[in-house]
């Protein structure tokens, strides 16, 4: 079972030689790729037309959503040698108005 915030914890040893815990809280944001980002995006904005997409990335243009997926995306965006293709290629296939639009 997946839960959407996940908690571990690494022991450690110190300099002295006496032992710690150290939590890392990770949020569920960070550990996210870039589809599931657009996803939950596109859903919570109702999102769902090239139109919808424009309105809100206003003068922006598509830099608005590139710097939105990099910040919650941020390890998968690293990953990636061009990642705007990625988040184009997504929201091509989702979203209707464009050429290659599957809906």
């Amino acid at each position: 079972m997946t839960y959407a915030n996940s908690v571990s914890y690494t022991i450690s040893a110190t300099q002295g030689g006496g032992r710690h815990k150290r939590w890392n809280y990770t949020d569920s944001d960070e550990s996210h790729d870039i589809p599931t980002v657009l996803r939950d995006f596109f859903a919570e904005q109702c999102i769902t037309s090239k139109q919808h997409l424009d309105d809100w990335c206003g003068n922006e243009k598509r830099t608005k959503l590139y710097n939105y997926v990099k910040n919650k995306a941020p390890e998968h965006w690293n990953k990636l040698k061009v990642p705007e293709s990625s988040v184009r290629y997504y929201y091509e296939i989702k979203l209707t108005g464009f050429k290659i639009s599957k809906q």
